[in-house]
């Protein structure tokens, strides 16, 4: 699909927003990615999904390699007008899911799917957890790993879920996309490892932040550094996890995006994921 450049803008120094303009029927899901053409690379770049509004698609991208080093150059300097994409790819976030059980609706159902990975931790406080009242979605995001879930937040909020979000960056030159959560009309609580200026967000990990929430009460959408998610599963008890790992067809054919399950079995963060629920990836692993 040949997608022309409606805007760029350079969010930080690292970080670079395009939108492209797509048919008004393409559909994508909070979660999933598209796979982008780098000139003069014979594999296409993975870039995850921040939005899609009517016909017009937006992408947040790190500069981290040779690919998305040359794909922002030209994107900056406006050596090019279009996107080559593919896709959309992959399972995203079951945010329709997630509505219908924290709405009263089809709790059991998701209680006893989660039940195969989780076991132990369902059964916390010797409580049978489909007892449990889950209250709301909460929305966890480090780094890279935010643009995802603005797109999950809008779903969640279509849906009649209004989800909190807790965002955490390594230092407060690197915080990007507050405004344009809070423009949703969503709570964000912002967590800095390192802080140079005074600001309104708590010094330290994400998971520092979460400590005013009681994990049994909440699903859990997470997308971050592998730090942060094994961080997230320990403190989790219901949710999701999206994974990052180098792919190179997008299809599943390959099997470089291979990963191991807790259960010993393999499963491709392209095809099966990038998003499991918590507790379905075995994170001793080590990830690329």
């Amino acid at each position: 699909m040949k997608s022309q450049v409606i805007s760029v803008r350079e969010i930080n120094k690292e970080i670079l927003e395009v939108k492209v303009e797509i048919p008004r029927n393409w559909k994508a899901g909070a979660g999933q990615f598209v796979e982008v053409t780098v000139e003069g690379f014979f594999l296409r770049r993975p870039i995850s999904i921040c939005d899609v509004d009517g016909d017009q698609l937006t992408l947040v991208f790190k500069e981290s390699g040779r690919g998305t080093e040359k794909l922002a150059r030209l994107l900056k300097s406006g050596q090019i007008s279009e996107l080559d994409i593919i896709g959309p790819f992959g399972n995203g976030f079951p945010i329709d899911e997630i509505a219908a059980l924290i709405n009263g609706t089809n709790g059991r159902v998701y209680q006893e799917s989660q039940g195969d990975h989780k076991n132990q931790r369902n059964s916390v406080d010797d409580q049978d957890s489909t007892q449990l009242t889950t209250k709301k979605l909460v929305l966890v995001g480090g780094g890279i790993g935010i643009p995802p879930l603005y797109q999950a937040a809008k779903e969640a909020l279509e849906l009649g879920l209004t989800p909190s979000i807790y965002l955490g960056f390594n230092s407060d030159g690197d915080v990007f996309y507050i405004d344009e959560f809070k423009k949703l009309g969503v709570d964000v609580v912002t967590a800095v490892m390192k802080q140079s200026m005074e600001g309104s967000w708590v010094l330290g990990s994400v998971i520092d932040a979460l400590t005013s929430e009681d994990p049994r009460q909440i699903i859990v959408c997470g997308c971050g550094p592998i730090g942060m998610l094994s961080a997230l599963e320990k403190w989790g008890h219901q949710g999701y996890l999206s994974f990052e790992s180098r792919m190179a067809c997008g299809y599943g054919i390959c099997m470089g995006c291979a990963v191991k399950q807790t259960d010993g079995k393999m499963v491709r963060v392209c095809k099966e994921g990038p998003v499991f629920k918590l507790g379905q990836i075995d994170l001793q692993q080590r990830f690329i």
